[in-house]
């Protein structure tokens, strides 16, 4: 096996394979060169090695045309520094494929449009043990730094806390979202992401419910394109980041084909319609017609002594909602008709 170095004279030299190798283990000396000239003490130092290993070092360097000797003081040649950059981003490709290795199996990259040799020169933030959510805080930090952001996600939306709500609505960054439906729907049975959904609606944000399930987390930030790999448990184990331009291209095209075909969240869809419950009025009158109308998921909560049961569904494509505050005496008739077996617990705080 041979690769072929094309030189400035036009000539041709091939390298074999065991030579290839033989000239990167001693990349050390080369990428300590690139710094300047050394003499053979300060290059021993710098590379960290025995005087006979640098000796033998420098010498191969020499007969391969990438180090010279002048003054007593070891330099590059011009292709001794071709060799050295090119060392260096093979080095840097090699990085990135072996950290795109540990996430390729939580990436859909049947969906993806693109040659995956495009990521080549990607950034690659994985999580360690002494920071597991190293992704989801590089997430965080590049959309904090973006003043335009484009989203399709079908398990990403920054939670509810200051900092997060600083990122989005005080910054008055721009934002479009689209979201799988089932996102749409844990977001909105969790009273701090739905207050934060209704922020970023208040503050102008473009947000929209998929029309169809979302298979991957992508993003775009400014220029940057940021893709997301999650496990099956919703645990972050990768996140990607690059400028190329033929990611950028199709993660634009797929954020705009997203938002084409989605419907559109207003502050109307999240804030539900409350009904209260009078007492004197006959349970079963009112309880009934809603509930046994209702096909959709249950979340139920308890505030101050009043049983609120939010029944939440996606129809149509769009979001409906319909949300019941109920007077603790109607409980043990609600129940029954929901199929839940309740059991009354007094919680009054005793002496």
């Amino acid at each position: 096996m041979t690769e072929s170095l094309k030189l400035s004279d036009n000539s041709t030299r091939r390298v074999d394979i065991d030579e290839f190798v033989g000239l990167a283990r001693l990349w050390p000396v080369l990428d300590a060169l690139g710094g300047g000239p050394l003499d053979r003490r300060d290059l021993q130092e710098r590379v960290g090695v025995s005087r006979p290993t640098i000796h033998r070092h420098v010498r191969a360097l020499e007969d391969a045309g990438l180090v010279r000797k002048r003054n007593g003081e070891f330099r590059l040649t011009p292709m001794g520094e071709v060799a050295a950059a090119e060392f260096a981003r093979s080095f840097d490709v090699m990085d990135t494929v072996s950290a795109l290795g540990r996430v390729v199996r939580w990436l859909p990259t049947g969906a993806f449009d693109f040659d995956f040799a495009r990521l080549r020169d990607a950034d690659v933030t994985l999580p360690h043990r002494n920071d597991p959510l190293a992704p989801t805080r590089e997430m965080l930090r590049r959309i904090h730094a973006a003043d335009r952001i484009r989203m399709v996600t079908y398990t990403f939306l920054p939670e509810g806390n200051p900092t997060t709500r600083r990122c989005f609505v005080e910054e008055s960054q721009s934002f479009e979202g689209v979201l799988d439906p089932s996102l749409v729907q844990t977001i909105l049975s969790d009273p701090a992401s739905a207050a934060h959904l209704r922020d970023l609606l208040a503050d102008g944000a473009h947000i929209a419910v998929a029309a169809e399930p979302v298979p991957f987390v992508v993003v775009v930030a400014d220029g940057t394109v940021i893709l997301g790999a999650v496990d099956d448990g919703g645990s972050p184990q990768g996140l990607i980041t690059t400028d190329d331009d033929v990611v950028r291209t199709w993660a634009t095209e797929t954020v705009d084909g997203y938002l084409e075909r989605a419907d559109r969240i207003t502050p109307t869809d999240v804030d539900p319609p409350t009904v209260t419950v009078d007492p004197r009025v006959p349970p079963s009158s009112l309880v009934a017609p809603m509930v046994t109308s209702l096909t959709c998921p249950l979340v139920l909560s308890f505030t101050s002594g009043t049983a609120m049961v939010r029944l939440l569904r996606l129809e149509n494509r769009g979001s409906k909602f319909s949300c019941l505050s109920l007077h603790p005496t109607l409980t043990p008739t609600l129940y029954p008709l929901l199929g839940i077996n309740w059991c009354p617990t007094d919680h009054t705080d005793k002496e």
